[in-house]
């Protein structure tokens, strides 16, 4: 996803801020949590030396005396109301636990004693700690019973955090909304004064799109006092240099698309070829008939290999120069040839297919790019003319050799026989592969024949089918 850079700075800015908005948040409610806590250790610390002078004293008064459960519980709700809050005593002369909050059984009494914090007490060692009861916070601090000088006992009091847990909760709330909103004014802050160093570049950067969209212009006015500005000008200088320059280069590059569109066209009849008759294997017993489709499959493979190391050689359109390879070829046999890649097409359209030849005819030509020609013709009757028979005539005159190919189908008008036989540039291929029975092929088709000295005649009508006729001179 793109990112403006206005939107990087204030992301940049809003990441530098944050962090430092929330450790100040954290850092706040942490210091104030801590200060509570504090108060409270304070308060527990002096209750509890207050709670040990006493019952040191009373203990004193009735040292020759094991105190009962009864006497002891009572004495520990008593000093559970005096500092109002939850107070365990363990009474180790008579083994007795006591709890001012609930009754105790005998799980929650040695649970109390291997509890760790009773434990250092039994050593005569005060000590506090906080941990969580319910998911609530409790500081419980934990001192020795004296009587006189013996340690006869601990006490535990325990103090709920609840109320300071909500105090922290809710000052972490409204420290967050009050942080949240600093960040918004900054923002909006941010969002201004960015917005007054990236509108410069907002303007280049529309100008380089509208250059992307060939619509280059040189009257980019940036008055920034600043690099874009100057930067701005060079833009300018650049964008009058290369009008000229773009134009031509998007003419070379429609003229480069129309040609490989062209070259390309003539890439489907071997393959489809190769595709019909590696279907057509599956069908097949005989190893006659499975033999026959390996050949075609075999001579359509190199006639494609061939034609792409052909367009690799050439590949500048209007320069481009279709060299031959001429050698003395049986045009009889190659149409015959032909005849055999197109039928399996042919049969799939429900199309009769039929060779007239009589004599068998010897010529110099280049025997891949002759076949290209026919192949292309035959495969556009089949796949446009609607037709239900497709002729072909070799026949020789006193001067020229004739290969004749006459389909019955649907013919083409003369507006649009012009518009198909453009060479290479200037022509809409969508709108003629759609029309009649020839069409993105017969441009090439041409150029071959006449580099050959021959020609390409087509005869048509609306209602009549079309003939192409491939003329070979003799002299």
């Amino acid at each position: 996803m793109r990112t403006t850079i206005k939107a990087k700075l204030i992301k940049m800015n809003v990441l530098i801020i944050l962090p430092m908005l929330i450790l100040i948040v954290l850092f706040t409610v942490f210091t104030i949590d801590r200060y509570q806590l504090l108060n409270v250790k304070k308060t527990l610390l002096n209750d509890s030396y207050i709670l040990q002078v006493y019952l040191n004293q009373y203990l004193s008064r009735n040292k020759k005396e094991v105190l009962s459960e009864k006497e002891l519980y009572f004495l520990n709700q008593d000093l559970s109301i005096m500092v109002k809050l939850r107070s365990q005593i363990f009474y180790s002369l008579g083994e007795i636990f006591i709890d001012s909050y609930q009754e105790v059984s005998e799980k929650e009494r040695n649970k109390f004693r291997n509890d760790p914090g009773i434990q250092l007490a039994a050593e005569n060692k005060k000590n506090y700690w906080i941990k969580k009861e319910n998911r609530q916070r409790v500081f419980l601090i934990s001192f020795p019973i004296y009587c006189d000088h013996d340690l006869v006992g601990v006490m535990r009091l325990t103090y709920p955090l609840a109320a300071e847990d909500v105090f922290r909760n809710r000052l972490l709330i409204v420290l967050s909304i009050v942080g949240l909103i600093v960040l918004l004014i900054l923002g909006l802050l941010l969002s201004f004064f960015t917005g007054q160093i990236v509108t410069p570049l907002t303007k280049l950067r529309l100008a380089v799109q509208s250059f992307a969209d060939d619509q280059l212009t040189d009257d980019l006015k940036i008055n920034s006092g600043d690099e874009v500005e100057e930067l701005a000008l060079s833009f300018n200088n650049m964008a009058t240099k290369l009008n000229e320059l773009i134009e031509n280069l998007k003419t070379e590059q429609n003229k480069q698309k129309d040609f490989f569109n062209h070259m390309t066209h003539e890439f489907r009849t071997p393959l489809t070829t190769i595709i019909g008759y590696a279907d057509l294997l599956k069908r097949l017993d005989s190893d006659e008939e499975q033999e026959e489709c390996f050949k075609y499959i075999r001579s359509e493979s190199k006639r494609l290999l061939r034609m792409v190391e052909d367009i690799l050689r050439h590949s500048k359109l209007r320069t481009y120069t279709l060299k031959l390879d001429k050698r003395m070829c049986a045009l009889d046999h190659l149409l015959r040839e032909s005849v055999e890649i197109m039928r399996y097409k042919a049969d799939k359209y429900g199309i009769e297919l039929s060779l007239y030849s009589r004599d068998s005819v010897i010529l110099e030509i280049d025997r891949d790019k002759v076949k290209q020609v026919v192949l292309n013709i035959i495969d556009n009757a089949i796949n446009h003319s609607k037709t239900e028979k497709v002729e072909i005539h070799l026949y020789q005159q006193t001067k020229k050799i004739v290969v004749a190919i006459r389909d019955y189908g649907q013919g083409i008008s003369p507006d649009w026989l012009a518009r198909i036989r453009e060479r290479f540039s200037g022509l809409n291929l969508e709108a003629v592969n759609t029309q009649s029975g020839h069409g993105f092929g017969l441009p090439i088709s041409e150029k071959i024949m006449e580099l050959h000295g021959g020609r390409l005649l087509i005869r048509t009508s609306e209602c009549g089918g079309t003939t192409v006729f491939i003329c070979f001179n003799l002299e």
